[in-house]
């Protein structure tokens, strides 16, 4: 149940006692006082989330317009690439064409505009992007792999040689 659920069902049971007072001083003032804030409560919670709201859609409209070709941007999926090409698709529907990895292994990826929720700063394109290996040789990786689990066991006193005269 969220806050709003639980503050209207307070409100509800405050009522029912307000309407079922049955003792002789009439009205009590105070339940009217409490309503009151309740609902001035319930409507600045509102007031509050429709201002965030509007403040978070601002801010990905300035994001969208400030996009360029050749910018580096984060998708809502982690996807990290370079704009290459804005495009107007038509009825208002916007897209961007990212290219994603470097080299041969470059691929494009046509997303809407508003997946976009971050552009990167040259210091953080920096720090993401590496260098990819033109070639893997999965030879080499397992034999790589296997060579530094053994130098681990050997650190941890269970080297092969110790598990064989056992």
């Amino acid at each position: 149940m969220t806050v709003q659920g639980i503050w209207a069902y307070s409100l509800c049971m405050n009522l029912s006692n307000l309407f079922l007072n049955t003792s002789g001083d009439g009205f009590n003032y105070m339940s009217f006082v409490l309503i009151g804030v309740m609902v001035v409560l319930i409507f600045g919670m509102i007031f509050m989330q429709t201002r965030r709201r509007r403040s978070a859609m601002e801010q990905q409209i300035a994001l969208i317009d400030r996009l360029r070709p050749g910018m580096r941007v984060r998708t809502i999926a982690g996807v990290i690439g370079r704009v290459i090409e804005i495009r107007e698709e038509g009825a208002g529907l916007k897209t961007v064409l990212i290219e994603t990895g470097s080299g041969k292994h470059a691929s494009h990826v046509l997303y809407d505009v508003n997946a976009i929720v971050m552009v990167m700063d040259e210091s953080m394109a920096e720090v993401i992007s590496e260098p990819v290996k033109e070639e893997f040789d999965a030879a080499s990786f397992v034999e790589q792999s296997n060579t530094q689990r053994g130098k681990k066991q050997q650190s941890q006193g269970r080297g092969t040689k110790s598990k064989q005269s056992e």
